[in-house]
C-alpha cells in the first residue's frame, strides 16, 4: 500500500471546498481518499476518475441543485451512482465519482471501475441521497495529485453538460 495512504482527520475537506465549478472540483478531488467509516473496518477509496457536469440537461438529477458538498445518489442501468453537488444552491453543477482504488487497513487493494461498481463497493445507497458530506461517517481527505498528472477525456454519448472525465496516471 505504498501510494495508498489513509488520510488524517486534519486533511479533511469541508463543504466550502465544493463551492466552485465542477471541473475545478473534479480535478482537485483526484488522488484524495473518500473515507466511509463503518466501525472497525472502515473503507477507503482513492479517487482516480471523476466526471464533471455543469448546466441544464435532461439527465441532471435534483442532487446537482443542492448545497455544494451534498451527496446525490442517482440511478442508471439499475445501479446507484455517487454525485456531489458543486458551485451553488439551485445551480445545476456536480461531479460523479467514476473509479478508484478500494483499500483498507488490512492490505486489501482493489481497483474499482465504473460509477455503479464504486457506489456498491462503498455501500452507498439511496439513503445517502441529500446528505451533506461530513454529516455522517463519510468524508474526503488526503491530498490531490499534481496538476500536471491530470488527464481529460471526453467520451462519446455523454450528456451535453458533461465537462469531461478527469483522471490521472
Amino acid at each position: 500500500m505504498s501510494e495508498l495512504k489513509i488520510p488524517k482527520q486534519s486533511t479533511r475537506i469541508y463543504l466550502d471546498f465544493f463551492n466552485r465549478h465542477a471541473e475545478k472540483v473534479a480535478k482537485d478531488l483526484l488522488g484524495r481518499v473518500l473515507v466511509r467509516e463503518t466501525g472497525k473496518n472502515s473503507i477507503y477509496v482513492r479517487l482516480e476518475e471523476i466526471a464533471a457536469y455543469e448546466g441544464e440537461a435532461k439527465s441532471m438529477t435534483k442532487g446537482a441543485l443542492e448545497q455544494p458538498g451534498t451527496i446525490g445518489v442517482s440511478t442508471k442501468y439499475g445501479k446507484n451512482l455517487v454525485d456531489i453537488s458543486t458551485l451553488g444552491i439551485c445551480i445545476p453543477s456536480c461531479v460523479t465519482l467514476i473509479a478508484g482504488t478500494l483499500f483498507d487497513r488490512k492490505g486489501l487493494e482493489k481497483h474499482i471501475d465504473g460509477p455503479g461498481n464504486l457506489a456498491k463497493a462503498l455501500d452507498i445507497d439511496r439513503t445517502y441521497d441529500g446528505v451533506p458530506l461530513n454529516f455522517v461517517k463519510i468524508w474526503i481527505g488526503g491530498y490531490p495529485v499534481e496538476p500536471e498528472k491530470i488527464l481529460k477525456r471526453k467520451l462519446s454519448k455523454v450528456p451535453e453538460n458533461c465537462e469531461g472525465y478527469f483522471y490521472f496516471k
